[in-house]
């Protein structure tokens, strides 16, 4: 079997998607051993395997941030069809146009524009709206990251959805040495006691309920000699957040950036615990990692969020207000070690309900 696999996620850092893909691409490498694999993305790319029987068709310019490349993409399945793919993975939902009869497998991550459009960049909001549903239709199989992602795009589309496949985490993400995790304290400048909270600076991850509920509390008293550290680049649409940050960094919340997974894993090992208030998920990595480094977890209550949960995670909200007063609520009451979902997803497992999805597409 022959499949072609969007690669556009590898043009840029791997963040969120592109490590899922990432991940998944050497699971599936595992779980079809006699395939072939052709990724359309650019010359110059990193592939997660190293084979023969993976292979880069150079599609793209030497621009960096892949919207720039969507136009190209959608342009791209005549690429796809002179390859002749039996199975065509839409790693970002999106199908490109020219496939022909080729069937397709969509990665399906969440409907961010259906349940928070206003909280994203109005570009990819106006590309998804007018994209989302053709590429439903058009795949012969959705594979989405969670039960709940699943629940959602039946509901909102009609697509039953056979397939989910978990993200899972790499071996990494567990309780570090007490030295390890002094040493990324130290490197990023962290002293004492913190709460930690993981997001890209956009809406939909809501760190102003971080921000805000840390200013409460110190204005109760309970958080004077704490720290308020923010994991994650800029997103869109932060105007009104980078002000409230501004005002919080003058009062100990510290923004760290961009944080490799080795400092991240011993970041969330010494925490007091991770602050995840999003409004909207499609599943919850943060909450998986924090969990599997034996951090505790206060997060809104998400049905997908959930899944991501172990069972001593405090659930809270979803509304904003209770999701505020949870931050102050946890330093009060600390909340114990979350813990991992059972069973706990693996790359593995994962990695064959895609290789079955891809299997039953090309029948």
């Amino acid at each position: 079997m022959k499949i072609g696999i969007d690669g556009r996620c590898f043009l840029v850092r791997r963040t969120g998607v592109g490590r899922y893909v990432w991940s998944m691409c050497q699971a599936l490498n595992d779980a079809l051993p006699e395939a072939q694999f052709v990724v359309y993305g650019r010359s110059d790319i990193e592939l997660p395997v190293t084979s023969p029987r993976w292979q880069v068709r150079d599609i793209y310019s030497r621009r960096k941030r892949f919207p720039l490349n969507m136009p190209r993409y959608l342009l791209s399945g005549r690429h796809v069809a002179n390859d002749q793919v039996d199975v065509f993975w839409a790693t970002n939902t999106v199908v490109p146009f020219g496939l022909g009869n080729i069937p397709v497998v969509a990665s399906v991550y969440d409907l961010t524009h259906v349940i928070a459009p206003e909280t994203m960049d109005v570009r990819n909001r106006v590309l998804l709206t007018a994209l989302y549903a053709r590429s439903i239709r058009r795949a012969q199989e959705c594979v989405s990251i969670s039960h709940g992602t699943a629940r959602r795009l039946t509901a909102r589309y009609g697509k039953p959805v056979r397939w989910v496949a978990h993200p899972a985490l790499d071996g990494v993400f567990a309780v570090p040495a007490p030295h390890v995790q002094q040493a990324a304290m130290d490197k990023h400048g962290l002293s004492g006691r913190y709460v930690l909270c993981v997001g890209t600076l956009e809406p939909r991850k809501r760190l102003e309920c971080a921000i805000l509920g840390y200013l409460h509390a110190q204005d109760r008293g309970l958080a004077q000699d704490w720290a308020l550290a923010i994991v994650g680049g800029r997103g869109w649409k932060g105007s009104r957040l980078e002000g409230l940050v501004e005002k919080g960094m003058a009062r100990g919340v510290k923004m760290l950036g961009f944080v490799d997974d080795e400092d991240l894993a011993a970041l969330y090992a010494r925490a007091a615990f991770l602050f995840f208030p999003s409004q909207y998920e499609g599943f919850g990595f943060p909450v998986l990692e924090a969990g599997a480094c034996g951090s505790a977890v206060v997060a809104a209550d998400l049905e997908e969020v959930r899944e991501a949960a172990g069972p001593g995670a405090r659930m809270v909200g979803p509304g904003l207000r209770p999701v505020v007063s949870a931050f102050a609520d946890a330093l009060s009451v600390p909340p114990g070690p979350a813990g991992v979902p059972s069973p706990m997803p693996t790359w593995e497992h994962s990695g064959r309900v895609l290789a079955a999805a891809l299997q039953a597409a090309a029948r």
